[in-house]
């Protein structure tokens, strides 16, 4: 038996791979589970999708096409796969249906069921983004009378000076930053 190890620089990727795994035995594994290569190569794209559905839709039979989307967006389901891609022995290799060989991440229903989420995020019927947005102007000038406020001195008015100077150059903190 061969022993996959997992970089703990991979946690994310650890964590979703047990959660699969954990779904696809019914067993709770511990945060420690190593899975071997055996374990692995009886992941096919077909338990994916289902395990996909079942987290987005709320049941593994979901019909994409027709079930409204509960929870998540495209993006957290392309980190799955790519968590889930990560651990798998032909990593590198496309989905061969024919012969059941190679990454079951890289199939045509794993693809088929992202472009499904995807159509429905273009049609507004999909989770609605969770993306932070911009300052309204009433928004940036309480966050600049509440750092004029700060106990010392020195420190409020730089933060008031730093905010007043993004504001000017209509840009964001990270390019205010940059300027010498």
């Amino acid at each position: 038996n061969i022993i996959i190890i997992m970089p703990d620089s991979k946690k994310g990727y650890r964590s979703c791979l047990r959660k699969f795994m954990s779904w696809k035995d019914g067993i709770v594994y511990e945060k420690t589970r190593r899975f071997t290569q055996e374990e692995l190569l009886t992941i096919t794209p077909q338990l994916i999708v289902r395990w996909f559905k079942l987290r987005v839709y709320g049941s593994p039979d979901a019909d994409p096409d027709i079930d409204p989307i509960l929870k998540y967006r495209s993006n957290s389901v392309k980190a799955w796969k790519k968590s889930l891609s990560y651990f798998m022995p032909n990593n590198n290799m496309q989905w061969v249906e024919t012969q059941s060989l190679g990454n079951p991440t890289k199939s045509t229903d794993i693809a088929k069921f992202l472009k499904a989420i995807l159509k429905k995020e273009a049609a507004r019927l999909g989770m609605p983004s969770q993306a932070r947005r911009a300052l309204h102007t009433a928004e940036f000038e309480q966050a600049i009378d509440f750092a004029e406020k700060h106990v010392n001195k020195h420190v409020g008015l730089w933060g008031s000076a730093y905010s007043r100077y993004q504001f000017a150059m209509i840009a964001r903190v990270d390019d205010c930053s940059k300027l010498r």
